[in-house]
């Protein structure tokens, strides 16, 4: 890869399920904070907001390159190719919310929900990437020199 990651395809798919269950927390996050804000039930944040969202990005981002290694490790790509993604897939959201739940569209809301969540899964895949990196770099430092 170009930033110097080499992952192993058995690594693959176990870190893209982190990265992802990481943002199923993001999004949760937002809906439980949201309900408290607002006073709603739950079960009606969930439905009116978490899922379109949710199905919204796990549906288009991929196709998009948001699981591609070189964004998951690419410092670069998470900063400019999420947001865009991002922004993609929460306005289709928006708009499925609008439709599904017979709701106004608020610019608000618009403004609030694409812009919290965004940061918070671009916050998410820099603490991931920073960690993931750091062990990696921990457990390299610790191999024993092997000597034929």
């Amino acid at each position: 890869m170009g930033n110097g990651i080499n992952i192993n395809s058995e690594l693959k798919l176990p870190i893209i399920t982190i990265v992802a269950l990481g943002e199923i927390c993001v999004i949760t996050l937002f809906v439980i904070l949201g309900k408290y804000e607002h006073g709603v039930s739950i079960r009606q944040s969930f439905t009116r907001t978490a899922l379109p969202f949710l199905i919204s990005w796990f549906a288009i981002s991929p196709w998009l390159g948001s699981y591609k290694m070189t964004t998951v490790y690419g410092l670069k790509q998470t900063i400019w190719r999420i947001p865009l993604i991002w922004i993609s897939c929460g306005l289709i959201a928006i708009i499925a919310r609008v439709v599904l739940t017979d709701s106004p569209l608020v610019v608000n809301f618009i403004v609030v929900s694409i812009g919290v969540q965004g940061l918070g899964i671009i916050v998410w895949r820099v603490l991931f990437m920073a960690i993931t990196l750091r062990v990696k770099q921990v457990s390299i430092s610790f191999r024993p020199n092997c000597i034929s």
